[in-house]
């Protein structure tokens, strides 16, 4: 049952803030039952009443307790999702495909700590008043609030366990209890600063060890410790995404409490899948770009052999002429364009380039870009663009249901006359495959047909999903890019994409992967995202073997 914000907006004077019509949250004084907590709740939730949420629920640190005066309340703001919910439009567009809701609990000033009753009374009232998926709930806090997150989730309130996962940011714990979260199978992903003056470095990287003294052998993917560059107050870019290759609700999201479940409510056959051969592969490293092209996100040669990049989302509209070692040789703008998220370049056999304006992490983008760059223009000093205007023919819905998320997309190549898209797959629950659209290379406005679709992969979301694509001057290969794999599609010609033959390499390193590009048949160029300065953008080499070149034979 689900009254409290009509409720409380007539009765109690809960405050209701919103911005761009979508950002919405309700700070709910404390009542009979619970604390004064911060409320946020998905869009579509009052117009689903037989829907139920993920919920993130966010403890803060000692500065945001309630001491009783006129304004605590709004103390809750300060701080974590709730922050980015009420200040922040850009980072809330990391939470919001998510469909998370966020709840967040004061404590009382006379308490230095979250007591592990507090937590389980809160999320007691928490699953029974709302909609929550009780398989998606993940809790995560800072400082004390931190502190708070590793108390509960050891703690006999937390058995059976509760949790989905969790992620304690700047905190302490008990390292004699970190076998009972293990035991539990709740998957931990724990962030501290070097250089934190408040609680040391040692405290929390000695809590997070402790989970590695147990009989169980832990998997990377669900526990996780990140060192951060900074001093207590590590959080801010940790909620706005702006810290790791993949953000926190990305891992949040991989995770749920019975991950061994998989639903299928699509009413469809669902084929027998055989994973694609895998091997292991190592990059060679090339060079590093300059900080102008931390965010790079696609790469290609012309037809003089030159190679080219740019940045993603939010960066000039400009093309930059780099060498293997990643200085840049020349910069230039792209006139009649706008770089609203180019995420990948593509070239033709005449020498076109193609820049893919088609980033859509939310899946709300009704309209979409790919700007064409001549042979010719390309050598002027402002080349000037023509566009390929497009919408895809099955979206419905601007954004559709988290089963529908298939309309994002990093991966463009050009094959046989025509502009081929492979989107990043962000359905929830995880399908593993890409969808592959197609449109014509002239400029136009048109609806990309949608024309097979391919599955890459069965596990975690972001460890299939693709960031980057191209085709070997002969047409013959495909190289498919993700964080940490490289696919190379062969034996397609004549045939769907699909029935092509599929051949994976494991990379060994986990970076924002972003650009792929072929030099010849056989030689891959690849590169990375900047992150933190210290990891990443970076330029790599890669030599296909000759057995998978010829597999077609």
């Amino acid at each position: 049952m689900k009254y409290l914000t009509a409720f409380l907006l007539l009765f109690t004077g809960v405050q209701l803030c919103g911005q761009a019509g979508n950002l919405n949250y309700s700070l709910v004084p404390a009542g009979s039952g619970h604390p004064g907590y911060f409320e946020h709740l998905p869009d579509a939730y009052a117009n689903n009443p037989d829907k139920h949420y993920p919920v993130i629920i966010f403890l803060h640190g000692q500065g945001e307790r309630d001491f009783g005066r006129e304004n605590d309340l709004n103390s809750l703001l300060k701080w974590g999702p709730p922050r980015i919910v009420s200040q922040n439009l850009q980072a809330y567009k990391a939470i919001h495909p998510f469909r998370f809701m966020i709840l967040a609990p004061q404590q009382r000033g006379d308490k230095n700590s979250w007591e592990a009753d507090d937590v389980d009374s809160f999320m007691s009232y928490a699953l029974e008043n709302y909609r929550i998926d009780p398989e998606r709930v993940y809790l995560t806090g800072i400082s004390m609030g931190g502190n708070g997150v590793w108390n509960y989730a050891y703690s006999e309130y937390n058995s059976p366990n509760k949790l989905a996962a969790i992620a304690p940011i700047s905190a302490w714990g008990d390292p004699g209890k970190g076998c009972e979260i293990v035991s539990r199978n709740i998957p931990v992903w724990s962030f501290h600063g070097l250089n934190d003056q408040v609680v040391p470095f040692r405290e929390g990287q000695r809590m997070f060890a402790s989970l590695n003294q147990c009989e169980e052998v832990l998997n990377s993917d669900d526990y996780r410790f990140s060192p951060l560059n900074a001093e207590h107050t590590a959080w801010p870019g940790i909620y706005a995404s702006a810290s790791d290759s993949i953000s926190v609700y990305e891992w949040f999201m991989d995770h749920a409490l019975r991950s061994d479940t998989i639903i299928d409510d699509s009413n469809t056959t669902i084929e027998e899948w055989t994973p694609p051969p895998s091997f292991d592969a190592e990059l060679v490293p090339s060079g590093q770009f300059p900080e102008v092209l931390n965010e790079n996100s696609g790469l290609a040669y012309d037809s003089e052999g030159n190679l080219w990049t740019h940045n993603d989302s939010g960066n000039d509209a400009s093309l930059y002429q780099v060498s293997e070692t990643g200085e840049i040789i020349r910069e230039v703008h792209i006139g009649y364009s706008k770089n609203m998220d180019w995420e990948d370049l593509a070239a033709d056999r005449d020498g076109n380039f193609y820049i893919g304006d088609i980033g859509n992490n939310l899946n709300v983008r009704n309209k979409l870009f790919i700007y064409k760059v001549s042979k010719d223009e390309l050598k002027k000093e402002i080349p000037q663009a023509e566009t390929i205007s497009f919408v895809y023919e099955d979206q419905r819905d601007f954004p559709p249901s988290t089963s529908e998320m298939h309309y994002d997309a990093e991966s463009l190549i050009h094959y046989d006359g025509s502009l081929y898209i492979f989107t990043k797959n962000r359905t929830e629950p995880f399908t593993g495959y890409t969808h592959i659209y197609r449109l014509p290379d002239t400029p136009g406005d048109y609806t990309a047909q949608l024309v097979d679709s391919l599955k890459l992969g069965e596990g975690l979301m972001t460890n299939f999903w693709l960031t980057s694509a191209d085709i070997s001057p002969d047409g013959q290969m495909i190289a498919l890019l993700s964080h940490d794999k490289l696919w190379i599609l062969t034996c397609f010609n004549g045939k769907k994409f699909s029935q092509g033959q599929l051949t994976e390499y494991r990379l060994n390193s986990y970076t924002q992967k972003e650009s792929v590009t072929f030099k010849g048949k056989n030689t891959l160029f690849l590169s990375d995202e900047r992150i933190r300065n210290i990891l990443g953008g970076n330029i790599y080499s890669f030599e296909i073997p000759a057995a998978v070149m010829n597999v077609c034979d």
